[in-house]
């Protein structure tokens, strides 16, 4: 089979060279990744066993969502497309699509591991839906993990979730999250409790690696 992987630290590179042509780059390469990918079953690894719902609307940042679908499968994990409606083709910056595989008001949060939330313009059309704000509450009341980078503590906050929550997001926010209660905190990722918050697409890299790292322990811990 055809390998286009990109080693992580080499892609990390270039996510954090902010050059438009770079960053084109990387996506054109993780939507020929996704393609090769997509016929391959989830591997085993360390999140062997790991559900995971990723949460999908328009105008979703192609990184913030190609990147962890991808390196989240290498690693194990079963990923779920989730959207509004199931079968939907959801735009991503740049026309980058992907398609939903299941619709979010049919989904149980007990059944899930943790959810991805990716930024981008998605988060104001997600935090729109009542459904979406539903499964991430439940998600949260079910302690299960909760991931989000870039605007994707927008939904988060709209769920009433940030409260006394310490996070990281895109610089612009802080503002709006410390009116949600959130605690900021200038840093790459921040982790606090079961929840996971990155702050733009060009540390998806650590991002992602800190999601295989939280969710890969385990041994004694039970699940999730």
């Amino acid at each position: 089979m055809l390998s286009l992987r990109i080693p992580p630290a080499h892609l990390g590179t270039l996510l954090r060279r902010r050059t438009f042509v770079r960053l084109r780059f990387v996506v054109i390469w993780l939507c020929l990744s996704a393609a090769v990918a997509t016929a391959a079953s989830p591997s085993a690894g360390p999140l062997a066993g790991r559900r995971l719902a990723l949460l999908l609307a328009d105008d979703f940042n192609a990184v913030e969502a190609f990147y962890p679908w991808l390196r989240l499968r290498e690693a194990g994990a079963e990923i779920v497309l989730v959207g509004e409606e199931k079968g939907r083709v959801y735009q991503g910056r740049g026309r980058y699509p992907l398609t939903s595989e299941a619709a979010v008001a049919d989904l149980v949060a007990g059944d899930f591991d943790g959810v991805i939330i990716p930024g981008g313009d998605a988060p104001k059309r997600l935090r729109e839906s009542a459904a979406m704000l539903a499964f991430v509450r439940a998600m949260a009341a079910n302690d299960r993990w909760i991931a989000a980078v870039c605007h994707g503590p927008q939904l988060l906050g709209a769920a009433g979730l940030l409260d006394q929550r310490r996070i990281t997001a895109w610089p612009d926010l802080r503002a709006e999250m410390e009116n949600h209660g959130a605690v900021w905190v200038s840093s790459v990722v921040v982790v606090d409790g079961r929840l996971i918050t990155s702050a733009d697409p060009w540390t998806i890299d650590q991002f992602t690696a800190e999601i295989i790292h939280r969710l890969g322990r385990q041994e004694g811990e039970g699940r999730p």
